[in-house]
């Protein structure tokens, strides 16, 4: 297919996403619906079955049993322009605009879009792999729940293990675990211990005053610049970086995730595989013509949280950018580290926060958001992944 310029034929560009999860499923609907197909092919190389909604599996550890409305088949998510193939990237040649994948198909490109997402590395912290529970997939999840409906009493210490993923969800987990052992009758017996890395839960200082504060109205005690450095099943204890223990009978702790090797690989990244981007553009700092969008990205100056209202603020910014290059529909659009969320404080309420550039608003505890947060699997397949907004 081409089209023309005057009197010239001028073929298609080919933009290839790499990352079939929310960021690259979002980026390419927002991508069909905005550039027309004579401009650009649009191609998606990833190989997830299905898409799953992420926050769920909070909701599944503590007791819902509604998998079904959690995930989706990609095809079904995709715009029919857009061509999909299931393959595994293993490779980036960015100076000759080309792709490697695992059946050894190359592809060529004019633009490149990086949202691969995070990896596993629960080698980082010696012992946790099967120790430290978590719910970042379902099955996980329902372990955990499984392992929580049955405690009765002793130590729940629940933590983040970095920086890198954002540890929004352990505070939630923490504020609902109180809630769910309570329920049952045993929270009296049970002695919830919060930990984080920093001298904040979250590098915003407003937000995490705010998150402190509910941990205190919990009884739940925390325990600041505790970076995890090994897990010793046999003692049932969590020693940290800065020489403190964590004695435990359940412990609850996201794995430590890095971005995907062949992002290091092809020299696109050096720290933890995260590719950095030009913060206002989500450009590769070397290569213009390579984007980054959701979890696969480094910020360098300001602090971005990794959700799902961040992925989807990206992946505009990046498709109207495209939309600008190739002739399609666009607006001046710059990224400011915007990234709403909304977060579970208990008592059947949550709050928002609105992330930009380093900064937060943060509303009042309300039921509303909690009712957003109940719903958001709805919103998210409906309309979020979907290119809607």
């Amino acid at each position: 297919m081409c089209w023309s310029f005057g009197d010239l034929m001028v073929a298609p560009k080919r933009i290839i996403i790499v990352g079939d999860g929310t960021g690259g499923i979002c980026t390419a609907n927002k991508l069909s619906a905005r550039i027309p197909p004579e401009n650009a092919e649009i191609m998606i190389v990833g190989n997830s079955p299905k898409l799953s909604y992420r926050p769920a599996g909070l909701a599944i550890s503590l007791g819902s049993r509604d998998y079904r409305k959690y995930s989706k088949d990609v095809r079904f998510l995709l715009n029919s322009k857009i061509s999909y193939r299931r393959d595994t990237v293993e490779g980036v040649d960015a100076r000759n605009k080309n792709i490697l994948t695992k059946s050894g198909n190359r592809y060529d490109y004019d633009y490149l879009v990086i949202a691969s997402g995070l990896r596993p590395s629960p080698e980082d912290i010696p012992g946790s792999d099967g120790e430290a529970k978590h719910f970042q997939d379902f099955n996980h999840a329902a372990e955990l729940h499984t392992l929580l409906d049955g405690m009765t009493e002793g130590d729940l210490v629940i933590g983040s293990p970095d920086s890198v993923y954002s540890p929004t969800s352990s505070f939630e987990f923490a504020v609902l675990a109180d809630e769910f052992l309570g329920r049952k009758g045993v929270r009296n017996k049970i002695d919830i211990k919060f930990f984080f890395p920093g001298e904040e839960i979250l590098p915003i200082g407003s937000v995490s005053t705010r998150m402190m504060e509910v941990l205190g109205r919990k009884n739940i005690s925390c325990t600041e610049n505790f970076s995890p450095k090994r897990v010793s099943q046999r003692n049932g204890e969590i020693a940290s970086e800065e020489g403190a223990l964590l004695k435990y009978n359940l412990l609850v702790m996201p794995q430590p995730m890095k971005g995907q090797g062949f992002v290091c690989k092809s020299g696109l990244a050096e720290k933890n595989c995260l590719m950095p981007v030009q913060e206002a553009t989500l450009q590769n700092e070397k290569f213009p013509e390579i984007f980054g969008v959701g979890d696969a990205v480094d910020f360098k100056t300001m602090y971005v949280p990794k959700t799902i209202g961040s992925t989807v603020m990206q992946s505009g910014v990046v498709a109207e950018e495209l939309s600008r290059e190739l002739g399609g529909k666009y607006t001046d659009r710059e990224y400011r580290g915007e990234a709403p969320l909304h977060v579970y404080c208990g008592d059947k309420l949550a709050f928002s926060v609105n992330v930009k550039q380093g900064d937060a608003n943060i509303g009042r505890d309300a039921s509303l958001d909690y009712h957003f947060r109940q719903t958001g699997s709805d919103e998210y397949f409906s309309v979020l992944v979907r290119g809607m907004i």
